[in-house]
C-alpha cells in the first residue's frame, strides 16, 4: 500500500509541475487586417522572476535566425504590437532570458491580405473544392479570424449564408470573393480571387433509344456506334466509348469491347456513352456533362384495341339527314391504346390499310374529320423501334346517338351482417350531345336496407321506392357524369356466404345506341371478416355462361385502405393480367383519386403520386381508395373456365400488399343445373374441424371436388374415381364459411356450404 501511495504521489507531482511549467504561449498563426494591429504576448508564465529580459526577432522564413539583422530594434518588452507599417507579414520570434540564464523561445506567424491580393490560380479540372485553393491553405488554422468564400461580392460584403463549398469552372475563368473577419469584429477584409482551368469541357449530345420489334432480347444485336456522330456533336478531337455501368463510364473502365455488335442483356437495358480527349491530362475530372445515356429496347408489337366504334349524330355536320358527321378521331386515342402509354406510341389515321401499314398519307386534320359511315385504319407505332399494329375505327353517323353508361361500384368494403355497405352509382354521358332528361332505377338486394344517398347535382332528384330509389336527371352534357353515393345497411339476419346483388338500370333508353351499358349489376358475398386491400369483380364469383356474350365485360374493382399510423404520400397498384383476359379491351372507368395509368402489355400500373391518403386511425372515412376498370375475357372461353385476377398495392416504401385472387367461373344457369347433384351427396360432419367426408347415394365413376372461400379463392381441389365416399382434410383452412362444389363425369354440378370450426 505504501508503495502504491508513493507511485501516485510521484504521478501527481509530475502533473502539477507540468501544469505549472514555465513557458511562453504565443498564438501560432494570426491574421493582420489592413490598417489593423495585433499585440503579441511573449510573457513567460508561471514564474516569479522579475528580471527577465526579452528580445523580438522578425523574418519571412519559418526558422527565424536570432541574429542582429533580424532583431527588431527597441522590442525588449514581453508585449509587441505588429502593424502593417512595421514589418507586418512574416514570422515573429520572442527570446526570453531568465535571471538564472534559462532561455524560453516561441514563434508566431502573421498573415496579411497583401499576399492574397491579385492572386491567380489555375486548376487542371473543371471544378475546385474550396480546400484546394491557395488562400484556404494560407489562412487555415489562423486562430483570430473566420473566413468564407462567395460567388458574388455583395454577398461577401454582407456576410450572407450562401457560401461556396466548391468553384464551378465549366465556363472557364471566374472571380470569387473571400471575406476575412476578425473574431472580435474589429475589421473585415474582402478580397477578389481570380481562378481559371486548363480543362477543355466536353458535352455529350443526346442519343435516341434503339429498339427491335422482338421481345427475344438475348438474340437482338445492336450497333451502338450509329449514335457516334450525334453524341460527339462536332467535337472531332474527342473519342467515344460505351459502358453498361455509369461508374465505369465516369472512370473510363470496362468499356464494351465491340460496340458495333452488342447483344442486349435485358429487354430494356441502359447504355452509357462517354466522350473524352485521350491526349488530355484531365481525364479524371468531373465527367457528368460528357456522359449521356440511351436504352436498348426489345419490345413486341403494340397491343392496342383492335376495333372501336365511333358514333356521332347526323346533325353534327351539314343538314340533319345527309348522313354526314364531324368526328374528332383523336378523342378515341385512349380507347385505341387501351392503357398503353401515349408517350411510347405514335397514332396516325389512314383511309386505307396499305397506307396505314406503310405509314403514309395520314389524315391531316384528324380532330375535325368530316365523313359519313367509314372505316378508318389506325396505325399505332412504337416511337423507339419498328413495331406497329393496325386497329380499325368504325365511323357511324346515326339519327339516334345518345350513349348513356351506368356503373355500380363497391368502393368501400365488402358487405358484413349488421354493418353499413356503400355503393357508388356513376351515370355518364358518352355521347356527342346533351341528354335532356332521363331516369335510372336502383334496385337493392332484399338483404340490405337503403339508408340514403348523397352527391346529387342541382336540378336532379332522387325518389325512394320500396326496393331502392329512382334517379331523375336533366341536361347531362357530353362527357359529364352524375355520381351518387349510396348508403346501405346489411341485415343482421344475413348469413355468411349469402350473395347480395344490387342493380342500376337506365330506364329511359329509347334513343340510346349502346344498350349493353345501360344496366349495371353488382354482386358480392357477405363475409364476417375482410382484408381492406382486395380485388372483386361485379358479377360475383360465378357468371352464367349462356347469358355472357362477346360484347360483355368483366368489371374489376381494386380497393385499398391506409391502415397505417400516418398519411400515405404515394400509392402504386400493379395488376398483372392473366392470359385468359384480353388486354387489348382494357378500359379505365373510375378511381377515387387523381391517378396515372399505364399498361405495359400484360401489366397494369396505377400511380397515385402525392395522394396523401389519410390513415384509418385518425381519419377512417378518408382512408379508402379504389380503381375500377372493365376488360373482356379472351375469346374462346368455355363452360367451367375460371378467370383469376389479383393485384399488389404499395404504400410509400413499404413492402407490397398482395390482394386476394378473385376467381370468376363460367357456370351453367345458376339455381337449375348447379343443384342437380345436391340431393345425391352429404357433407359429414358439418360444421367440421379437422376433416369431412362427402358421402354419395351411389358409387361415382369420377368426381371433381373444389372448395372456395367466400372471396372466390380456390383453397382445395381433389379428383376421385369409383368412389362412394371422398374424405377431405380441411384442418389447414381458417375458420369461416366455404363452398364445396362437385362435378361428375356427365357435367352435372352440386354446390353446398361448409362451415369450418
Amino acid at each position: 500500500m505504501k508503495k502504491l501511495i508513493l507511485i501516485l504521489s510521484i504521478i501527481l507531482f509530475a502533473q502539477a509541475n507540468k501544469i505549472m511549467a514555465q513557458t511562453i504561449e504565443l498564438q501560432p498563426k494570426l491574421y493582420l487586417c489592413e490598417n489593423g494591429s495585433l499585440v503579441l504576448d511573449g510573457t513567460v508564465i508561471n514564474t516569479s522572476d522579475t528580471n527577465i529580459t526579452y528580445q523580438w526577432y522578425h523574418s519571412l522564413s519559418l526558422n527565424v535566425p536570432t541574429i542582429p539583422s533580424n532583431e527588431i530594434a527597441g522590442a525588449t518588452n514581453p508585449l509587441y504590437t505588429v502593424t502593417s507599417t512595421n514589418n507586418g507579414v512574416g514570422y515573429y520570434k520572442v527570446l526570453a532570458t531568465l535571471s538564472t540564464g534559462q532561455v524560453y523561445v516561441d514563434t508566431a506567424q502573421i498573415v496579411v491580405k497583401d499576399v492574397l491580393e491579385n492572386s491567380f490560380e489555375v486548376f487542371e479540372c473543371n471544378f475546385a473544392v474550396i480546400e484546394e485553393l491557395n488562400s484556404y491553405y494560407y489562412l487555415d488554422n489562423t486562430t483570430n479570424i473566420t473566413f468564407q468564400y462567395y460567388e458574388f461580392e455583395a454577398d461577401a460584403i454582407l456576410g450572407n449564408t450562401n457560401t461556396l463549398f466548391y468553384v464551378d469552372l465549366f465556363l472557364g475563368f471566374t472571380t470569387i470573393y473571400l471575406r476575412i473577419e476578425e473574431a472580435n469584429g474589429a475589421c473585415i477584409d474582402i478580397l477578389p480571387l481570380d481562378i481559371d482551368t486548363f480543362f477543355q469541357p466536353l458535352y455529350a449530345g443526346y442519343a435516341p433509344d434503339m429498339g427491335f420489334c422482338s421481345s427475344e432480347f438475348n438474340t437482338n444485336t445492336f450497333d451502338l456506334t450509329i449514335n457516334d456522330e450525334q453524341i460527339l456533336n462536332g467535337q472531332t478531337w474527342a473519342e467515344i466509348s460505351y459502358f453498361i455501368d455509369y461508374n465505369d463510364a465516369w472512370n473510363l473502365e470496362n468499356p464494351i469491347a465491340n460496340p458495333a455488335s452488342y447483344t442486349a442483356l435485358t429487354p430494356s437495358q441502359t447504355i452509357f456513352a462517354r466522350i473524352y480527349d485521350p491526349n488530355a491530362s484531365n481525364i479524371g475530372c468531373d465527367a457528368n456533362d460528357s456522359i449521356t445515356q440511351f436504352h436498348l429496347l426489345s419490345i413486341s408489337e403494340p397491343t392496342p384495341n383492335t376495333e372501336v366504334n365511333y358514333i356521332v349524330c347526323d346533325n353534327s355536320s351539314g343538314s340533319d339527314s345527309d348522313g354526314i358527321g364531324a368526328f374528332d378521331l383523336t378523342s378515341k386515342n385512349s380507347v385505341v391504346l387501351s392503357g398503353l402509354s401515349m408517350l411510347q406510341f405514335d397514332i396516325t389515321y389512314h383511309l386505307s390499310l396499305v397506307d396505314a401499314q406503310n405509314g403514309i398519307n395520314q389524315i391531316t386534320a384528324p380532330n375535325n374529320f368530316i365523313s359519313g359511315n367509314a372505316l378508318i385504319y389506325v396505325r399505332v407505332a412504337s416511337n423507339v423501334n419498328a413495331c406497329f399494329q393496325i386497329s380499325q375505327l368504325n365511323l357511324l353517323v346515326q339519327d339516334t346517338c345518345d350513349d348513356l353508361e351506368v356503373h355500380l361500384v363497391s368502393y368501400w368494403t365488402t358487405p358484413r351482417p349488421g354493418f353499413s355497405y356503400k355503393n357508388k352509382l356513376i351515370v355518364k354521358n358518352n355521347g356527342e350531345t346533351t341528354i335532356d332528361a332521363g331516369s335510372v332505377t336502383f334496385t337493392k338486394d332484399a338483404l340490405v336496407t337503403f339508408s340514403g344517398a348523397t352527391g346529387l347535382s342541382a336540378g336532379n332528384t332522387i325518389t325512394p321506392t320500396t326496393t331502392g330509389f329512382i334517379l331523375d336527371f336533366i341536361d347531362l352534357l357530353p362527357g359529364e357524369s352524375e355520381i351518387i353515393f349510396i348508403d346501405l345497411l346489411v341485415s343482421t339476419s344475413a348469413d355468411l356466404g349469402d350473395l347480395i346483388t344490387n342493380v342500376a338500370e337506365y330506364t329511359t333508353s329509347t334513343n340510346d345506341v349502346t344498350e349493353e351499358n345501360n344496366i349495371a349489376t353488382l354482386s358480392e358475398i357477405i363475409v364476417g371478416s375482410y382484408d381492406p386491400n382486395d380485388i372483386v369483380e361485379s358479377h360475383g364469383p360465378e357468371i352464367e355462361y349462356a347469358n355472357f356474350t362477346e360484347d360483355d365485360y368483366l368489371y374489376y374493382t381494386i380497393r385499398f385502405q391506409n391502415i397505417g399510423t400516418a398519411s400515405a404520400i404515394n400509392i402504386t397498384i400493379d395488376n398483372l393480367l392473366d392470359e385468359s383476359l384480353d388486354k387489348t379491351t382494357f378500359q379505365m372507368l373510375s378511381a377515387s383519386h387523381s391517378y396515372g395509368i399505364e399498361r405495359d402489355f400484360d401489366n397494369l400500373t396505377w400511380e397515385f403520386n402525392n395522394i396523401n391518403l389519410a390513415d384509418a386511425t385518425s381519419d377512417e372515412p378518408n382512408s379508402h381508395g379504389y380503381v375500377y376498370y372493365k376488360i373482356k375475357p379472351l375469346a374462346g372461353y368455355v363452360l367451367g373456365d375460371i378467370v383469376p385476377n389479383m393485384a399488389s398495392i404499395v404504400f410509400d416504401f413499404n413492402s407490397p400488399i398482395i390482394t386476394n385472387t378473385f376467381n370468376t367461373e363460367f357456370v351453367a344457369t345458376l339455381g337449375i343445373q348447379e343443384d342437380q347433384l345436391n340431393a345425391q351427396f352429404l357433407i359429414m360432419p358439418n360444421p367440421a374441424k379437422e376433416s369431412v367426408t362427402l358421402v354419395f347415394n351411389s358409387r361415382q365413376s369420377q368426381v371433381e371436388v373444389v372448395i372456395y372461400d367466400v372471396l372466390g379463392k380456390l383453397v382445395l381441389k381433389k379428383v376421385s374415381q369409383q368412389s362412394k365416399t371422398i374424405p377431405l382434410n380441411v384442418s389447414s383452412l381458417e375458420r369461416g364459411v366455404y363452398f364445396v362444389k362437385i362435378r361428375d363425369d356427365k357435367g352435372q354440378l352440386g354446390l353446398k356450404k361448409l362451415i369450418k370450426k
